[in-house]
Parts: C-alpha cells; structure tokens; sequence
C-alpha cells in the first residue's frame, strides 16, 4: 500500500513541476511579447508602456489626483511622480489645482487642435498589453480564456 501511493505522489509531482514549468513558460512569453510592444509604442509613439498606462487612466476619469491614479496602474506614487512629470513635459497632460481642495492637485488630459495632446495619444497608441493578450486567447483553456476576458472588459 505505501509503494502504491509513493507512486501515486511521485506521478503527482512530476505532472505538478510540468504544470509549474508550463505557467512560468507561458508568463515568460508573456512578459517578453509586452516588452517588445512596448519598445515598438516608445518608437512609434515615443510614450513608454508605463506612460501610457498613466494616461489611459487620465483620460478614462478626467481630472483625477495622482494617487488615484498610482492605484489604478498599480505604480508606487514616488514612482509616478516621474512619469508624470515626463508627460506633462511631452505635453500630454496638465497638473491644476482644485477649486474645492487648494491642497489637491488633478491631472487632466490635454486636448490641442494645433498638435497631439494626451487625448490623441490614447486613441493612436498601440496598446501594450495586445500580444499577450493574443497570447493567452490562442493558447489557454475555454474556462481560462472566459475569465481573461472578463478582466479585459
């Protein structure tokens, strides 16, 4: 009997560390597709995947205070301090003060009819994340393709 089950552990792990190398196979591919987009939409559209995350989050809220957005890119702040102070030097974005909070600081999107503001940058990048999401619908499981596609929503 604990012959019989050492074997059933044995054949247990092995497809468990073929399932482990396969997870971190398929993220490593992942990781390697979002990496060559974003080199091509630093190119193309000379903002950074990071930046344009930044900004999606922008535009997608109108006037919003950083924090906000550190939370919804999932940046540290002192992290995006810096990314925002490279798209406000692009152009892309404009810091206000609140008119109810002094204290409080939006960002906001700019739109420019005479060159491409944040708004446009939105529209026209590339997104970053398009391979791996291809990636995934391609090669993953029905039930596992139905949650990612939730997410992606």
């Amino acid at each position: 009997m604990a012959v019989h089950t050492s074997r059933r552990e044995a054949v247990r792990h092995a497809r468990q560390k073929r399932c482990d190398l396969r997870i971190l196979n398929a993220i490593r591919q992942i990781i390697r597709a979002v990496d060559i987009d974003s080199r091509k939409l630093a190119a193309q559209h000379h903002v950074t995947g990071p930046q344009l995350m930044c900004l999606m989050a922008i535009v997608e809220n109108g006037s919003i205070t950083s924090t906000d957005v550190a939370a919804r890119v999932h940046l540290d702040t002192s992290t995006l301090v810096g990314v925002l102070d490279r798209l406000e030097k692009k152009g892309l974005i404009r810091r206000e003060r609140s008119h109810e909070d002094r204290r409080q600081v939006l960002l906001a999107a700019t739109e420019n009819r005479s060159k491409p503001g944040g708004q446009d940058a939105v529209s026209n990048a590339a997104r970053p994340w398009r391979k791996a999401h291809e990636y995934f619908r391609e090669r993953a499981r029905p039930k596992s393709q139905d949650a990612w596609s939730g997410w992606c929503a």
